[in-house]
């Protein structure tokens, strides 16, 4: 035993001296004139971090100002807590590079795809990317997918009827983010699952989840955790979920490749095998030979982890805090009523003239951002920033949540206010206060899936209300705001009364 316990420890000195070395390579130093909180040897910040980080971030904030450094254990970081620097920031060539966690180079089996390709691969990867969702129907003014993102609604509906008649109140968080997956999957794969045969679902979710525990228990940050305790660190449940969720996405792939008529794609993976097929003699593409195979894969697979916690993620808070605000709730179904009525389908051209509407899901972004502390990036050389160097390597952290709670720009960001995004007359979004949000981040890599969640969030909550008053559930009356903190800040598993409208 004792020999084991020097063996370990032998090797935490040996790999931690290792990244200590690599992280001096990489920034040897913090930028001078930029202030922030001591840390401690070898973890820096980490410690201080561990429980709540969005708010520690928060705090730190207040008191360092709009940026200020950290300490990520050997890695230094500038944090970034006002919209405007933050995208000015991120919108910086030198930033666009991201910090390579191993959590996500698990998940995607190196630098494939979108999220974790760097330089021409990603440019191309991104480009392509976002050709093919304007090409299948998604995009700035489109709605050609409405009836695919209605009917999964409308499921949702018959689901929600079902199961009121076993109980009182529902639970909605997992058949929102089933129905949120349908409607990728049928983009992606050219079918639909049925609600009970939710594979896609179940296996993102696998994944998201081991998201959230490898920050929680410091993988994230520290992947020589998995050499001491995979088990308990959680790498190796996290390692079987990203396997299985690729082994299913490749699968479809091959299923694929044995119908495809070529110029003729029915879906996304069909787009993705033509341009492997376009590009078959081009090695400078990243769409070349078995490369391009990985980045297609690859990017398939990241649309559904980025995309099937943030949407459903964020109906679900909106539910919650429209349930425990009537009087909003009231003002957002007259509005509905007002536009579309009770006979008819809501559509994306509605959304001009339902300002109140657009406000409370605005409002749902600001108060509870689920990427409170978005994603890390790092400098690929050093550039001059508000009048400071910053040099090459140092990881840029944007405080997302600070930015959206922040109440020099809010006033009382603790209250959920929709109206605060309206003008006096409540007539039109104010357009310059929407300018403080940044909920898919900002900057060259800002999220690919924007106008994709944008449009079946507000299809999904439209519908949703226009055919019930969504009511606390009796036998626990007060909400939980508490979220479940990891890279993200999750809802929590409620119950709500859906008490259907009588013109309905």
């Amino acid at each position: 035993m004792l020999l084991l316990f020097t063996v370990i420890l032998l090797l935490l000195v040996i790999t931690l001296t290792y990244k200590f070395l690599e992280s001096n390579k990489k920034s040897d130093r913090m930028p001078k004139g930029i202030q922030g909180p001591p840390g401690f040897p070898i973890l820096g910040n980490i410690l201080q971090m561990v429980k709540n980080p969005h708010l520690k971030l928060s705090k730190w904030a207040k008191k360092y100002g709009a940026l200020y450094t950290i300490r990520l254990g050997f890695r230094n970081a500038l944090v970034t807590s006002d919209a405007k620097s933050m995208k000015d920031l991120f919108g910086h060539p030198a930033s666009t590079k991201k910090f390579q966690m191993d959590t996500f180079l698990l998940l995607s089996k190196g630098r494939y795809g979108i999220f974790t390709a760097e330089g021409e691969a990603w440019a191309e990867q991104r480009q392509f990317f976002i050709r093919s969702l304007v090409d299948f129907g998604f995009g700035s003014g489109k709605t050609s997918l409405e009836p695919l993102i209605l009917d999964e609604a409308q499921y949702v509906i018959e689901w929600i009827e079902a199961e009121s008649k076993n109980s009182s109140s529902v639970c909605l968080n997992e058949i929102l983010r089933i129905a949120t997956s349908n409607v990728l999957w049928t983009l992606v794969n050219g079918k639909r699952n049925n609600l009970t045969d939710n594979n896609i679902s179940l296996l993102t979710q696998n994944v998201i989840d081991g998201v959230q525990q490898s920050i929680k228990n410091g993988f994230g940050f520290f992947p020589w955790i998995k050499y001491i305790a995979p088990e308990l660190s959680g790498y190796n449940s996290y390692y079987k979920a990203c396997n299985d969720l690729y082994a299913f996405i490749t699968e479809r792939f091959e299923e694929h490749k044995s119908q495809f008529t070529p110029d003729a794609p029915k879906d996304i993976i069909d787009a993705y095998i033509q341009e492997l097929l376009n590009k078959a003699n081009d090695p400078s593409s990243s769409f070349y030979g078995i490369e391009g195979e990985r980045h297609s894969i690859a990017s398939v697979l990241e649309l559904f982890i980025a995309s099937s916690e943030t949407t459903p993620g964020v109906m679900l808070w909106l539910v919650l805090y429209v349930c425990h605000n009537q009087s909003v709730q009231r003002k957002l179904h007259d509005e509905i009523e007002t536009v579309i009525g009770t006979c008819r389908e809501p559509s994306l051209l509605d959304k001009p003239r339902m300002p109140f509407t657009d406000a409370v899901i605005q409002e749902t972004f600001r108060i509870s951002p689920l990427a409170a502390m978005g994603i890390v990036h790092e400098l690929s050389e050093s550039i001059e920033f508000q009048g400071h160097t910053l040099p090459k390597g140092l990881l840029l952290l944007p405080n997302i949540y600070h930015v959206h709670h922040d109440e020099k720009t809010w006033g009382d960001p603790e209250n959920f206010r929709p109206e605060r995004f309206l003008n006096p007359e409540e007539t039109e979004v104010n357009k310059s206060l929407t300018e403080n949000l940044v909920p898919f981040q900002a900057g060259k890599r800002q999220c690919v899936g924007e106008t994709l969640a944008r449009d079946v969030i507000f299809l999904f909550i439209v519908k949703l209300f226009q055919t019930y008053d969504v009511l606390p559930d009796p036998d626990n009356p007060e909400p939980n705001y508490e979220p479940d903190v990891g890279l993200g800040l999750i809802c929590k598993p409620f119950k709500v009364r859906m008490q259907r409208k009588s013109n309905n």
